[in-house]
């Protein structure tokens, strides 16, 4: 008997599709910085991907 993983194939083919269009990057950032960000979010009522990505724009359009 094959073992379930809880998604069907048809989830996992949208997962793959999803994830197709995004580029993952790892940021490092220290913990009292990360405390500022999601506090930062938080007000915003952002994520903090939402905020990064937010911010880069801001950037890029200077």
């Amino acid at each position: 008997m094959a073992k379930q993983t809880g998604k069907t194939e048809a989830q996992r083919r949208a997962s793959e599709k999803w994830e197709g269009k995004f580029k993952q990057r790892i940021l490092r950032i220290p913990f009292d910085k990360d405390k500022l960000l999601v506090e930062h979010a938080k007000k915003n009522g952002e994520s903090v991907n939402g905020l990064l990505i937010r911010l880069i724009d801001e950037e890029l359009k200077k």
